[in-house]
């Protein structure tokens, strides 16, 4: 595979407030899916910023995460994006976390480049 346009890295240690029991997806303390898929966009956002002109931002399309293994309190996670294509105003990321025991999950994402304030404006009014 040919180098990513663009790259960011995100590193966090998982705390009560990151579990599935805490953001109600599950019962357990263990780091949650949703959170993971969080931090993952956060750090798809930081990749893409240096793709964008002025007055420009991306937003989400979609994301198809596989989340393969459990995060306790304590671990440090770290996730890495990387921006593989650009097509026009559409960015495709592929994103990979690990612990401190190994890969915990990857996704593919794709994002698009959007006007701030026009995007705005057209939120307001739908």
């Amino acid at each position: 595979m040919s180098d990513p346009l663009a790259h960011a890295e995100f590193s966090a240690q998982v705390t009560l407030q990151d579990t599935a029991a805490i953001v109600m997806s599950g019962e357990l303390q263990v780091l949650a899916t949703p959170r993971l898929i969080a931090w993952m966009e956060r750090t798809a956002v930081e990749a893409c910023k240096g793709l964008l002109e002025k007055g420009q931002t991306t937003v989400g399309g979609d994301i198809a995460m596989q989340h393969i293994a459990p995060s306790t309190i304590g671990r440090m996670v770290r996730v890495i994006a990387k921006v593989i294509e650009q097509n026009g105003k559409k960015l495709y990321i592929e994103l990979s976390a690990w612990d401190d025991a190994g890969s915990i999950a990857s996704a593919s994402h794709t994002r698009y480049i959007v006007e701030s304030q026009r995007f705005m404006e057209k939120a307001r009014t739908r």
